[in-house]
Parts: structure tokens; sequence; C-alpha cells
């Protein structure tokens, strides 16, 4: 396995585990595969150290993660309820907020 990969592997892995190989937004049943984690903040406007760190990844079924991506197809501008970066880094207990993260940022 090539590095990039091990460390995208390790990343969907902690998020997963920590949160109980569950969607974190609608708590419905799920297999693992079809479980997909998410950037809450888009790894491409974060230094390469913090693209896949678990306090910027939650784990949410497909029509979840598409919610969540909404937020980013807009550029900030508009998002689902309950799908604002802020909630889901709130859902996760991370102490990453929007606020927060600009010492990440590029």
């Amino acid at each position: 396995m090539k590095k990039k990969q091990a460390v995208r592997k390790a990343f969907r892995d902690a998020c997963l585990e920590r949160d109980g190989y569950e969607c974190c937004t609608c708590g419905e049943p799920q297999f693992e595969d079809n479980l997909e984690v998410h950037h809450i903040t888009d790894r491409n406007e974060l230094k390469d150290e913090f693209k896949y760190v678990p306090e910027n990844g939650i784990t949410l079924c497909n029509p979840c993660h598409q919610k969540a991506e909404k937020f980013h197809q807009t550029g900030g501008e508009d998002w689902e309820d309950g799908y604002h970066p802020d909630t889901l880094y709130t859902i996760i207990i991370s102490p990453w907020s929007v606020d927060s993260i600009e010492k990440y940022r590029i």
C-alpha cells in the first residue's frame, strides 16, 4: 500500500471506529461499505499535515454525505439544516470549528 493510500485508510478507519460504524447524522444502520467519511472542512483548503486528521472527519451514509457536501459545493453560501460544518464538528466533539481552523488552512 502506498503512503497516501495508507494515510487515507488510517483516517477512514479512525473516524469509523470513533463514530461506532454508523452515520452520525441519521443513525440509520448501514453496512460498513455504505458508510463514507466526510471532510468537514474541504481537505483541499488545508495544509498537508491536516488534510487527513480525524478532528476533521465524520462518518455519514451516502444520502447524508450528499447533504453535507452542499456546503462545499456552494462555497459555504448554502447548506442543509443540521449539516453546517460547525454542527458536524459538534456532533463528533471535535476541538475544531469554522472559526478555529484558520491556522490549519493553506
